[in-house]
């Protein structure tokens, strides 16, 4: 299969999330990927927008009579009682839930094949059946990444709808910015644009560079700040590899030329501007401004009227998560009033072109 058509067949996360809440919620579906992609996160955006209880279930931490419940004698017969988890699943009156099935593909086939159930025909045990608002999704790594995946045998792969996804930076910088990440760390995969998955099986470093492991470095980075460059960088090197904790490091190496988001928004119609061609200032710089933006919308104003002051492509990028986040968070008539400001109109005027396109 070539890339371009491989490309096709996976879906970002934001792009499975929609899928998820879209289908019938009595389908049984498998999330699959690289390691570090983000899988988990998917099924907890989904329970936060559902209102769901997350149930998890690591596989490779159970046996079969986990699953199936366990043997009882009752007289001439053996009944199955599951446990905890799975009978508060069937309680008629429970909330809604997902039942998340982790590391699917690294559980034993016993405990593969004691699953079919619930993902056939939605029962625990014997023959207790899972509340109607209850989701059930797993999750696993691919065959292809050498993480101890076997393949799973046709009869349990018929009986769920199988979703891949990969790694977005677009995602990946929408989550970053709402979750803590060193804005340091945002701007460089935004300058490099190919680096937030470069997970590779034939890879000998400890450390590679994955979204799950970008979210690491950044607190690595900042959680060493004191402790000099030498400690950082061993210790990114053991996160996200050597050859990009090199690179991240030389590129961190602006960070003394920035201005903080407090200082631009003092006076953003005035304030000192990089010089034109310091792309990476202005990326570290700009980037550190959407994220506090993000987390105190009240100051968009002041932040677009520093954005309209700097190179073009920048601005609009800000603009962008902006425009989105106001959506994101105000009331339906803030929301209206903000849109209609000056500066906004101000940035729809200078940028038009460029933010249709």
């Amino acid at each position: 299969m070539s890339d371009v058509t491989a490309d096709l067949h996976e879906l970002t996360l934001d792009e499975a999330l929609k899928v998820l809440l879209s289908i019938d919620p009595h389908l049984s579906v498998m999330l699959s990927s690289s390691p570090g992609v983000g899988k988990t996160d998917i099924v907890h955006r989904l329970g936060s927008i559902t209102n769901a209880e997350i149930s998890k279930v690591e596989l490779t931490l159970r046996d079969q009579v986990d699953i199936i419940g366990l043997p009882t004698p009752r007289g001439e017969t053996t009944e199955y009682l599951p446990f905890g988890w799975a009978k508060a699943l069937t309680k008629p009156d429970g909330p809604p839930a997902v039942l998340f099935l982790d590391d699917f593909g690294l559980a034993s086939q016993q405990v593969q094949n004691a699953a079919l159930s619930i993902l056939l025909d939605r029962v625990i045990g014997q023959g207790e059946k899972i509340r109607d608002n209850v989701r059930v999704i797993g999750a696993t790594n691919r065959v292809q990444d050498r993480t101890g995946v076997e393949e799973m045998p046709p009869t349990v792969k018929n009986r769920m709808i199988h979703l891949p996804v990969k790694a977005d930076l677009d995602c990946w910088v929408n989550w970053a910015m709402d979750h803590d990440i060193d804005p340091l760390v945002i701007s460089f995969l935004r300058k490099t644009q190919v680096n937030l998955n470069n997970f590779d099986p034939n890879c000998p470093n400890d450390g590679q560079a994955t979204p799950r492991s970008w979210t690491m470095a950044s607190r690595v980075y900042r959680s060493l700040a004191k402790e000099g460059k030498r400690l950082q960088l061993m210790a990114l090197s053991g996160t996200i590899g050597t050859g990009m904790a090199s690179t991240f490091m030389a590129y961190a190496n602006i960070a003394h030329q920035l201005m903080s988001p407090e200082e631009i928004l003092i006076a953003p119609n005035t304030v000192e501007l990089p010089s034109a061609d310091a792309v990476d200032v202005h990326m570290a710089t700009i980037t550190a401004l959407e994220a506090y933006v993000t987390k105190n919308i009240d100051v968009f104003k002041k932040g677009l009227q520093y954005a309209m002051r700097i190179p073009p492509e920048f601005g609009v990028m800000f603009f962008g998560r902006i425009y989105k986040t106001l959506q994101e968070k105000l009331a339906p008539a803030d929301y209206a009033e903000a849109v209609t400001c000056k500066e906004v109109s101000q940035a729809l005027e200078k940028w038009g072109d460029l933010i249709a396109a």
